[in-house]
């Protein structure tokens, strides 16, 4: 197969014992990685071409850097700390938005597309809400025509 090492993980129990195993390529020959068991219910294994081990903690699946002894972010906990970011992000949006700042002002102050702006403080077209390109279309067009609006009015003046 040419793999040099692969892991199987059974998070039920039902067909492996223990419920992650792994095998490391020696020779044209696959070897079982030992597990370490830290408990009765943690166990973990350490992947050479990965540099990182992989932990059964409570049944489920965790990735840890070694050298840190940190662990990698579950999708869930990655997740998590993205709506948090987006939230922080849309409140200081906002706040921004009520000081008078422009649309165009806080994209270009906060290095994001005035779609994007729009898009944080929930501004959208519901009547095609389910046509995620014709609505950022349109909000294109709307920020375009606020442009060129901005730019007739300087030049009035």
């Amino acid at each position: 197969m040419g793999v040099r090492e692969f892991f199987q993980y059974d998070p039920s129990g039902d067909y492996l014992n223990p419920i992650l195993q792994g095998v490391l390529l020696i020779n044209n020959q696959y070897e079982p990685i030992a597990a370490n068991n830290i408990a009765c219910d943690t166990l973990w294994l350490f992947s050479e071409v990965m540099r990182l081990e992989l932990h059964i903690i409570s049944g489920e699946l965790r990735f840890r850097v070694p050298e840190t002894g940190e662990f990698l972010k579950t999708h869930k906990e990655e997740n998590l700390g993205r709506l948090a970011a987006e939230s922080t992000l849309r409140s200081l949006v906002t706040q921004l938005l009520n000081s008078g700042m422009s649309r165009e002002q806080v994209a270009q102050m906060m290095n994001l597309s005035t779609v994007e702006v729009r898009r944080l403080v929930g501004e959208n077209f519901c009547s095609i809400a389910l046509f995620p390109d014709i609505k950022n279309s349109a909000i294109e067009v709307l920020d375009k025509m606020s442009t060129v609006n901005s730019q007739q009015s300087t030049m009035k003046s």
